[in-house]
């Protein structure tokens, strides 16, 4: 397939910022001189991506002198020259400028074990966070008014090498293998050696819901939400990754998640809701709750199982971060969240089960903060059941058919009981504990669904980054083993997801700005030619010409 001139024109708008950051980064070649400029590189990257032939330096060298045409070749600079004597690029070339980049930006000990802290955290800095954030940066559109909330979710991508021995069966092995490879493969040797491998071992969810262990890197993304809408309503903005982060499999991502919150809340962007799943959810409070709502960031997160069960809390009963009355009957303390095919019924009894156990649940006169503070009522207090210790909550109760609860003896009252509200404090690691799954909505709630249910906006664009027949970022798009060249590709795919969600959104709803240059309309499509040889020679003279006048403005 020959690449249209409207996807070169989207793919060098991508690509420009990001090019030229990429080439400030990396000195010149070895005999001084300038070398292939990275722009060559990313846009042949994104072009092939977005043709769904991977990004393998040979594939993406067929893009760039077969399947653009030869004016865009002289455009972009894989023809130079003169019309009788010009210059195609090679596939050395780029190979070349990929182990350039490998060189000079390789981060890790494993890729880079003479670097120092320094070095590598400015390294870290130039791909995996300026030049990734520059290449998606071009394809995001203002967000409409009020809307500020985001779902952060990771997906495993496997590694185009071989791992170093057999799959682990569970992410405990993987983890002592990981340490014992030094988080890589053992580097190879002989002639066409990649070096060490960046890829480590991890567990990631497979399409049957069942946890599947890979070798390779897990990729870590916040994507814009959409406020919820109206049943037939426009969705008001596409889902677009903002951020993302490539790490080794089984990497500790709560450090590097909340860097991808801060660059985009260091663009001035606010972050409301923050709507992870069980993985993030079940991290430790200090490193991970606690950081979120420093940032005034409030997060949106479902149960892991071991948060079933009460907790005594100061005589309170306390399940799903939520305190209770102390006369909450046992059966509702766990409350397992449904399958994802379980069946009508299975649901429809776990919301009611959870409807229940709300009615016991107290109210937060002051939701928790980041110092581990927060302040609570009484239910009976709040009038959603029956205590003969709050006067005329029992026959009310009665009337309006709610839960009317006896309270514990005297000797044995908590607090709650005794006074309008009770100000706790987290203090123990079991405290922090019970409290990681602390946010808004009462878990499994009508409206803590309805804000959940927008976390398939993050699972949808994942499934578009890996779909074959869209961007096909499956194992075997490309041969690079450093984090560096990995996290462009993945940041390449990336744009590349988004401008396809983009367009898509647009053609949908009418609602985009058409003169960006992502939504732009294509030219009408007449076909391709063949050229033949007096053709390519007329081309070459008109193209080479402008070319050199361009090139000779650049240089004044």
């Amino acid at each position: 397939m020959t690449i249209t001139t409207d996807q070169y024109r989207r793919a060098r708008h991508i690509a420009e910022d990001a090019a030229e950051l990429l080439r400030a980064a990396i000195r010149p070649d070895a005999r001084g001189g300038p070398g292939l400029h990275p722009r060559i590189l990313l846009t042949g990257m994104l072009l092939t991506l977005d043709d769904k032939s991977g990004a393998t330096v040979s594939s993406i060298h067929e893009t760039l002198t077969v399947k653009l045409p030869r004016n865009l070749q002289w455009d972009l600079g894989v023809l130079t020259g003169t019309p009788e004597k010009h210059r195609k690029i090679t596939v050395n070339q780029l190979y070349k400028l990929t182990q350039r980049i490998s060189a000079q930006l390789d981060y890790t000990e494993r890729r880079a074990p003479d670097a120092d802290e320094a070095t590598r955290a400015a390294r870290r800095g130039a791909v995996a966070v300026a030049v990734a954030t520059a290449l998606l940066a071009p394809t995001l559109i203002p967000r409409p008014e009020g809307h500020r909330d985001y779902a952060l979710d990771g997906t495993g991508i496997w590694a185009a090498e071989r791992a170093p021995e057999t799959l682990p069966e569970n992410v405990e092995k993987a983890v002592e293998v990981n340490t014992a490879y030094g988080l890589g493969a053992a580097p190879g040797k002989g002639k066409g050696d990649k070096g060490a491998s960046d890829a480590a071992y991890g567990g990631k969810t497979s399409k049957t819901g069942e946890l599947e262990m890979f070798f390779g890197y897990d990729c870590e993304a916040l994507v814009t939400v959409p406020n919820p809408r109206g049943r037939d309503a426009a969705r008001t903005e596409p889902h677009l990754v903002t951020e993302l982060v490539v790490l080794p499999a089984s990497t500790h991502i709560t450090e590097p998640c909340l860097g991808i919150i801060d660059r985009v809340l260091a663009t001035g962007a606010p972050v409301g809701r923050l709507i992870v799943d069980r993985h993030y959810s079940y991290k430790k409070f200090d490193q991970w709750l606690s950081q979120l709502l420093a940032r005034g960031i409030t997060q949106v997160a479902d149960a892991h199982a071991n948060d079933q069960g009460f907790r005594d809390w100061d005589g309170m009963r306390v399940a799903a971060a939520n305190f209770h009355c102390p006369s909450t009957p046992d059966h509702l303390g766990v409350i397992p969240s449904p399958a994802p095919k379980a069946d009508a019924d299975t649901v429809r009894t776990t919301r009611e089960r959870i409807d229940e156990r709300r009615g016991y649940a107290m109210q937060y006169v002051e939701r928790l903060n980041a110092d581990g503070r927060l302040r609570v009522r009484c239910p009976a207090r709040n009038g959603t059941l029956g205590c003969p210790l709050v006067a005329g909550t029992v026959p009310a109760a009665t009337a309006a058919g709610l839960p009317v609860v006896t309270p514990p003896n005297e000797k044995d009252r908590p607090k709650v009981c005794c006074q309008d509200t009770v100000t706790l404090r987290l203090l123990t690691d079991e405290q922090k504990s019970t409290m990681k799954l602390a946010q808004t909505h009462y878990w499994g709630g009508p409206e803590w669904r309805r804000d959940y249910a927008r976390r398939t906006y993050v699972e949808s664009w994942f499934g578009v980054l890996k779909s074959k027949t869209a961007t096909g970022l499956t194992r075997g798009t490309h041969q690079f083993r450093g984090l560096a060249l990995v996290s462009l590709v993945v940041a390449c795919a990336a744009a590349t997801t988004n401008k396809r969600m983009l367009r898509e959104w647009h053609d949908q709803t009418g609602l985009g700005d058409p003169t960006h240059p992502l939504l732009q309309p294509d030219q009408e499509f007449y076909g391709f030619a063949e050229l033949d040889a007096d053709a390519a020679a007329a081309v070459d003279r008109e193209y080479a010409a402008a070319q050199a006048t361009k090139a000779a403005e650049q240089a004044a």
